[in-house]
This record gives C-alpha cells, sequence and structure tokens, in this order.
C-alpha cells in the first residue's frame, strides 16, 4: 500500500473479473522434440506466435485440457485473429471474460460467447530487456491495433481515499454488471525499465463480501 508516493501522478483502470491471457510474436527457440526436428530440418521460422494463461505456456503443447476443459485462450485469440495485428517482439496481456469465466461475471455477454481486452503490452528489445508500454502507449496500441483496451476511470496524484471511492460501483465496461471487481492502479509517466513498471489492483469491498463470487486472484 506503501508503493506510491502523494506526489506521483498514477492512472486508474477498471479491474475485469475474467482470465488472464498473454500472446506474442515471440524469437523461435527449439524447446521441444518436435521444435528441434524443425531446426534440423531447416524448417524453424525466425519467429513464432506464442500465449498462454497467466502462468502456463500453452502453444507450446500439443494437446491441453486446462481449468474450462478446453482451450479457452487458443480459441479466443483465433476469433479476435489476435496474430495478425501484433509485430514482431511484441507480447500483449489482456483478459478474457465472458459466459463461464467467473461465477457472476459475464459483463452482458451472451451465453457461449467470451471477450478480449488489453491492458497491457511489452516489447523485447534488442538487449534481450523487455520495455513495458505506459498506460497511454498502450491506448494508442490498442487504437491502432484495433483491441479493445480496459477502462481508465481517473488519473490524478496518487491519494488513497480518491482511489478507494473508484473500486465502487457498477462495472464501467458494461454498468449492467452492478458491482465493480475493482481497479488497477498504474503509475502514469513512461516506464524506463522493467524495475519502474508500478502497479497495484484494489478490489470492492462489496466484490469481496459477496461469497458467491468466484475469486481466482
Amino acid at each position: 500500500p506503501d508503493l506510491f508516493s502523494s506526489d506521483e501522478d498514477v492512472i486508474v483502470q477498471e479491474k475485469i473479473h475474467g482470465t488472464h491471457v498473454r500472446f506474442g510474436k515471440a524469437p523461435f527457440v527449439a524447446s521441444t522434440f518436435f521444435k528441434k526436428l524443425k531446426k534440423f530440418f531447416g524448417l524453424a521460422p525466425k519467429f513464432e506466435n506464442v500465449y498462454g494463461s497467466n502462468n502456463v505456456e500453452i502453444s507450446s503443447k500439443l494437446t491441453y485440457s486446462g481449468y474450462y476443459g478446453e482451450d479457452l485462450y487458443g480459441s479466443t485469440l483465433h476469433d479476435y485473429d489476435v496474430f495478425s495485428k501484433i509485430k514482431e517482439n511484441e507480447f500483449v496481456h489482456a483478459e478474457i471474460y465472458g459466459d463461464g469465466i467467473q461465477k457472476n461475471y459475464t459483463y452482458g455477454c451472451k451465453p457461449g460467447k467470451h471477450k478480449l481486452i488489453i491492458f497491457d503490452v511489452r516489447i523485447l528489445q534488442e538487449d534481450g530487456k523487455h520495455k513495458w508500454l505506459d498506460p497511454d502507449e498502450v491506448r494508442k496500441y490498442a487504437k491502432e491495433r484495433g483491441f479493445d483496451m480496459v477502462p481508465e476511470i481517473w488519473r490524478g496524484k496518487f491519494n488513497r481515499d480518491t482511489i478507494a471511492k473508484l473500486s465502487e460501483g457498477p462495472s464501467v465496461l458494461c454498468p449492467s454488471q452492478t458491482v465493480r471487481e475493482g481497479v488497477v492502479i498504474k503509475v502514469a509517466k513512461e516506464y524506463d525499465n522493467e524495475q519502474n513498471k508500478k502497479a497495484l489492483k484494489l478490489l470492492n469491498e462489496q466484490y469481496l463480501d459477496d461469497k458467491s463470487n468466484t475469486d481466482y486472484q
């Protein structure tokens, strides 16, 4: 809670209650037997499309059976044709939300419908380090590439009381979702490196008090 000082400019975004997905175009690495064969026969590409959940690289597996009983991530990314929208060495972090993702949180999606909304982008640089785009850069990126981005709620000097109130109320993304899950607080200035990309999440007390909500944080 003391990560930000009162003189820092921050941006507050809505936290969407879904499942984290990440995807990008990564330099090809022969990390499996199949990939080693492709490299041996000169069939390996310079870059490959990769994707996964927050903790699992799903694209490296020939078969996958996850929590949702299917490759929800791959099918959603396919529906949005994401790999035609991004460039080499770009990696996007997003949320998949909708029917069956989190209990009581469909954000107006019809049965069987899932949607994608991005919140972070990082770029692999020549020195092997990642540069994270700041929130305004991510918003510009989303507009240029045809992605939806998580709603911005407020920006200004960091103030705990102000931001605590911002975590309350209905969803900005879908007002019919009457209880906002919470907010994410990010430093507004340009990120120079991985170390100063500061972010905190603050969950809505009303959301936490409702024990019927699925809470996979």
